[in-house]
């Protein structure tokens, strides 16, 4: 399965750059007929905007294809995103000992509007949500590490 996908991702990125390139030199040539530092120029300036825009467009198609079809990078397209809710991350404590306990926490719904908080204690953020809180919970029992 993993080969397919990297073939798919492969043919996707050769085809587009094939598109892309076949679509500036038309467009290029069609502004300055011949060669020069004026067809290079447009050559360069098509190539980097329409590639920057079908770039991330077969990148975002490969994407959803393999969450749907494979079940596979699901953090990579969830990443993209965005998404302010769903969150998670580990909290990590070092004791005296050595050992360190991992607490796995989530966040379901965070916060979109902050303000900024200049009067917190030294330790503490100087931008705080404007609002509601976000909650963290644990998402499963913290472990340790000996």
């Amino acid at each position: 399965v993993k080969w397919l996908m990297a073939t798919f991702h492969l043919v996707l990125h050769i085809a587009a750059i094939t598109v892309v390139g076949l679509l500036a030199v038309k467009g290029a040539f069609t502004v300055f007929e011949g060669n020069g530092v004026g067809f290079t120029v447009v050559l360069l300036l098509i190539m980097a905007v329409l590639g920057g825009f079908i770039g991330a467009a077969v990148t975002g198609l490969y994407l959803a294809i393999c969450c749907a079809v494979f079940n596979a990078h699901g953090n990579e397209a969830f990443s993209a995103m965005r998404l302010t809710g769903y969150k998670n991350f580990l909290r990590l404590h070092l004791d005296e000992r050595g050992d360190l306990t991992v607490y796995p926490l989530g966040v379901h719904k965070s916060t979109k509007q902050w303000r900024v908080d200049p009067d917190n204690s030294d330790e503490a953020s100087w931008l705080a949500p404007d609002g509601r809180a976000p909650i963290a919970q644990l998402i499963e029992p913290p472990f340790t590490l000996r």
